[in-house]
């Protein structure tokens, strides 16, 4: 590995590190009457892993803010090929000579 790509791979643990510390959150928030009950998600935002946004209008007694798995996942692996590419990119130059002669 050569200089350039010890700096994006230094780069990508950094951001791998912030996106865990401050992951997405996500409120769900559930309905229920006599006919029916409803269920829907509503974007928490960004916010520090050891506390969560706080869900300041409760609308029902079953609300509740989570982590959103599902766009953490997004991110890490949006990062995950832009650093690999990256590092593709800044492949040294003279090893790929030598390899097709």
């Amino acid at each position: 590995m050569n200089k350039k790509q010890k700096v994006i791979s230094l780069l990508a643990v950094i951001v791998f590190t912030i996106m865990i510390l401050y992951p997405p959150w996500k409120y769900e928030v559930r309905f229920s009457d006599e006919n029916n009950a409803r269920h829907f998600v509503v974007d928490g935002g960004y916010a520090f892993i050891f506390k969560p946004p706080i869900v300041r209008n409760k609308l029902s007694t079953n609300d509740r803010c989570t982590i959103n798995y599902f766009r953490l996942l997004e991110q890490q692996v949006i990062v995950a090929v832009i650093t690999w590419a990256f590092i593709i990119i800044f492949k040294d130059e003279k090893k790929i000579d030598t390899a097709v002669n």
